[in-house]
């Protein structure tokens, strides 16, 4: 699933948000009669992955891949990672994630007419492209940990 987050005019209004999608993911889980428990949430939550918005989902065993404290950042122009890629820790990191995971720093490495990382570099990236940078992580698609026999969905 993909989702991008309000910004709000206050972060009340992005962490209520943030807390509605946790409340959901179990029942997203549970959508498919065939077992299957793989969900992969990503998008731009518009909130650090420490932010206490997070807190009922990481009790429900959810796990960001990307941190701030590795220096990941997924704003072009600031220190903020937003964007992220959130799996269930039994269901998926332990499996199918092969364990690599991070931003593409698309504007150190792509030509924006001026001296990658500058500031100037950096506004042009923004403008041409996105204030973004996308993530990305490494699955397994080649074995099923679940135990599904077919695609049931459970509504339609």
């Amino acid at each position: 699933a993909a989702v991008h987050v309000v910004w709000g005019e206050k972060i009340a209004d992005r962490r209520k948000e943030v807390e509605a999608i946790g409340e959901k993911l179990e029942k997203v889980q549970n959508l498919f009669l065939s077992g299957e428990r793989d969900v992969i949430l990503v998008g731009d939550f518009n909130l650090d992955p420490k932010d206490k918005a997070w807190n009922g989902m990481k009790k429900a065993g959810w796990v960001p891949l990307l941190e701030t404290s590795r220096g990941d950042t997924s704003m072009v122009m600031g220190k903020n990672l937003y964007d992220n890629i959130w799996l269930h820790d039994r269901h998926t990191a332990r499996s199918e994630w092969l364990g690599a995971a991070g931003v593409m720093r698309f504007d150190n490495y792509l030509d924006f007419g001026a001296k990658a990382g500058s500031l100037k570099a950096k506004q042009t990236a923004c403008k041409e492209m996105s204030d973004h940078r996308p993530t990305w992580a490494y699955f397994a698609a080649d074995h099923d940990d679940d135990w599904s026999y077919g695609f049931i969905p459970l509504m339609s």
